[in-house]
């Protein structure tokens, strides 16, 4: 599902000076990584092992983990995240993912043209498009003037059910292409698939940001009398699915409970389970169950987004925000800068949003010793079968197929019944249902105020720990003339949510 909308908003709309550690100095890190990541085979892989490794290579899952960390590859935590601003380009949800390792659903997903600060992220292999998907973000960002650095495109990914459906549907106007987007959170490099160097040279792997743990998305829009805003939407993280598997159902949201390897290593174990004993087998099924983070971050987290109005001034240039002609300097020297929003946070997360003369700044900050992490939603089985996985053929069945594990399993007779009925079961694995919450709720937003008059304190910032997200909530920021009839009580979110359509202008500077 594409969001079709599409717009262009100038850069200087929404930036971050968030400084990023450097790459690995090697050419091709990102190939690296995932050899240098494999599975633990002990001294000789397994039949069902080895079959995976002749089929895949280095990829997942013989790379022990789809997403190998760059800073940190045995890691499922951030406990270094990196940020980045840029344009959003084909954002959808994603057709197919591996099922056992996605228990809150197949990704939602979107492509960013990067500012030039932060193209240290993109690995060797960004530079080729993602298939389609790539080819027709490639299109869109030509369409609309947006800059694709030499580097290629920076995926950002996270489980559908963890993002709000507010930016997930088109209708809601939340996210267009074209958008700007602030992304920070777990940069990876995607072992699920290679990528063919186009010169001969050794294939490689794209680098993305997967999952964020703080996401801004937003532009421009016109409100309901026609006037033009800046709105962003904010969301978080509010689970971290780990890349390791449990057999004990209740540590499944513990930290310190057991853990039975990644992937591969796990589906090995259990099939060993299918033939061990002497007579009895010590399992009849074949399941998997991810741990889940007992939180969803770990550490101290501090984030600083700047968020810009339209200018209204007419003037171009590739920064400025395309403007309402007929306007002339001095009526612009008059405008007054005004802002609405609220947040909704839980106990752990800091919100500010500091005035500056013609923007705000928006402060966040997450700190993992005060957070409370919500409750884990139900547990529900869901279960793989031959079938099922033959029609998710571009997901779990091209990681493993059942056909793999049936014909690699070395028999005793006694118990071929009891594997061929395991094998005939499926694999059962784990579902959750994150309850959504509405992000752009005003019930007790700051109306839109000028910048120097904005009220101190927690006004339009409410803790909330019924809420499954660390945080949640809009930003809504215009110019308003003296002769101009807003309505400075007006608060956000009675908004048309319609893009402004215009071609593109120049870059604005990040301020000192």
């Amino acid at each position: 599902m594409t969001i079709a909308s599409v717009a262009f908003t100038p850069q200087a709309s929404l930036q971050t000076d968030y400084v990023n550690p450097a790459p690995p100095p090697a050419t091709n890190w990102a190939a690296d990584l995932v050899k240098q990541n494999r599975s633990d085979f002990a001294i000789l892989p397994s039949l069902l092992q080895l079959a995976v490794w002749i089929k895949k290579g280095d990829q997942f899952p013989v790379c022990a983990r789809e997403w190998v960390q760059v800073l940190d590859p045995a890691e499922d935590y951030d406990l270094t995240a990196v940020g980045c601003t840029g344009w959003v380009l084909q954002p959808e949800l994603a057709g197919t993912d591996v099922p056992f390792n996605h228990p809150f659903r197949s990704d939602w997903e979107c492509m960013v043209a990067l500012d030039p600060e932060f193209t240290g992220l993109l690995a060797r292999g960004n530079v080729i498009p993602d298939g389609k998907d790539g080819l027709m973000a490639m299109t869109d960002a030509n369409r609309l003037g947006i800059p694709v650095p030499p580097g290629g495109l920076l995926a950002v990914e996270q489980d559908q059910n963890c993002v709000p459906s507010a930016f997930k549907d088109p209708v809601s106007g939340a996210v267009q292409v074209g958008d700007r987007i602030a992304v920070f959170g777990r940069w990876i490099v995607d072992a699920g698939h290679s990528v063919t160097d186009p010169t001969g040279a050794e294939d490689s792997y794209r680098a993305e940001v997967h999952p964020p743990l703080l996401m801004a998305i937003g532009g421009d829009r016109l409100d309901a009398a026609g006037n033009q805003l800046t709105r962003i939407a904010v969301t978080s993280r509010p689970y971290l699915s780990k890349q390791v598997f449990t057999t004990d159902k209740d540590s499944i949201y513990d930290d310190s409970g057991s853990v039975d390897g990644t992937m591969l290593e796990h589906l090995n174990n259990e099939v060993d389970k299918l033939t061990s004993g002497i007579f009895i087998p010590d399992s009849t099924t074949l399941e998997a169950h991810p741990k889940i983070a007992a939180k969803p971050f770990s550490g101290s987290h501090f984030y600083r987004l700047i968020v810009r109005p339209p200018d209204s001034t007419g003037g171009g240039g590739i920064g400025g925000h395309g403007g309402i002609s007929g306007i002339g300097l001095g009526d612009a020297e008059a405008e007054q800068v005004e802002v609405s929003f609220q947040f909704t946070c839980r106990t752990g997360i800091g919100v500010e949003v500091i005035p500056q003369t013609d923007h705000v700044e928006l402060l966040i900050s997450l700190n993992s010793v005060p957070y409370t992490a919500p409750p884990l939603p139900p547990r529900q089985t869901e279960v793989w079968d031959k079938d099922r996985l033959n029609d998710e053929s571009a997901g779990a069945g091209d990681v493993i197929t059942l056909e793999q594990l049936s014909s690699l399993l070395t028999l005793n007779p006694l118990k071929v019944t009891t594997a061929e009925l395991a094998l005939a079961h499926g694999i059962e694995t784990d579902r959750y249902e994150v309850p959504d919450v509405d992000v752009f709720n005003r019930s007790q937003a700051v109306p839109f105020t000028a910048v120097d008059q904005l009220p101190g304190g927690t006004a339009g910032i409410i803790t909330d720990d019924g809420q499954p997200y660390p945080v949640t909530g809009f930003l809504e920021i215009r110019r308003r003339r003296p002769d101009q009839n807003l309505g400075v009580g007006d608060v956000a979110g009675s908004e048309s949510g319609g893009p402004i359509r215009k071609g593109p202008t120049q870059k604005g500077a990040m301020p000192s």
